[in-house]
């Protein structure tokens, strides 16, 4: 009996010694799983903070490009309507000379589109479709403050499936009464060359669909492609 005493010892010791490295080694498990998870979690956490500054910084270079190009075509659109050439052919209602004029000046400039329209707001030309005269444009809120207050205006119309930039310019009688004989209307399209122009400054990718620009960041994270977000845009 008394031989058989050290080796009971030596069995308890040995059941308590690897109960205790299972434990420990548990126990290490557990902490580096819940280190892991954090570390993912923090990780994460970082990424979506990046990918949000991406869009918050994408969604401001959008809007200084479009109130960029707001603002040269109401300088544009000021210069023609003060322009004692564009008064005469509005005043005679010389048609062809408008359309001349419409070509040569785009010609001359970025813009894409040139509507010359009279006082009742019904267009007396339109470059890229001369078929639209004697059509009214009251039903667009900028050519209601043009020809109701007088007051030039930038905003973002669409037409069918296209957004393009108009600024407006009031076209004045040449006479001390000042009467508003029409006004003018500059346009910039926003389209593959104007969205290119923005994703050469920043990591996301825009589509204008309908009355939405969709922007999905071109960050990954691992297989996993950021979901898009949707960002309200300016419309009529």
């Amino acid at each position: 009996m008394e031989n058989k005493q050290p080796m009971v010892d030596r069995i308890i010791h040995k059941r308590l010694l690897f109960k205790l490295v299972s434990y420990f080694t548990l126990i290490t498990l557990i902490g580096a799983i819940i280190a892991g998870y954090g570390s993912i979690k923090i990780t994460e956490n970082e990424f979506n903070k990046i990918v949000e500054r991406n869009f918050q910084s994408s969604i401001e270079t959008t809007e200084n490009f479009i109130a960029f190009l707001g603002q040269t075509a109401m300088v544009w659109s000021n210069h023609i309507a003060q322009s004692e050439k564009v008064r005469s052919l509005v005043t005679k209602n010389d048609k062809e000379g408008m359309i001349e004029f419409s070509r040569g000046f785009l010609s001359e400039t970025s813009a894409d589109i040139l509507i010359l329209a009279d006082n009742r707001g019904r267009i007396l030309t339109k470059s890229n479709a001369p078929g639209k005269s004697g059509e009214s444009l009251l039903y667009w809120n900028i050519a209601r403050q043009a020809v109701l207050k007088g007051v030039p205006h930038s905003s973002i119309v669409q037409e069918k499936e296209n957004f393009i930039i108009y600024s407006s310019g009031i076209i004045y009688s040449a006479d001390v009464n000042n009467d508003v004989l029409g006004f003018v209307l500059l346009g910039y399209e926003i389209n593959d060359k104007f969205l290119n122009e923005i994703k050469n400054n920043v990591n996301t990718h825009i589509t204008i669909i309908r009355d939405r620009a969709v922007m999905a960041s071109s960050f990954n994270q691992g297989e996993s492609r950021l979901r898009t977000m949707p960002v309200p845009y300016i419309s009529e």
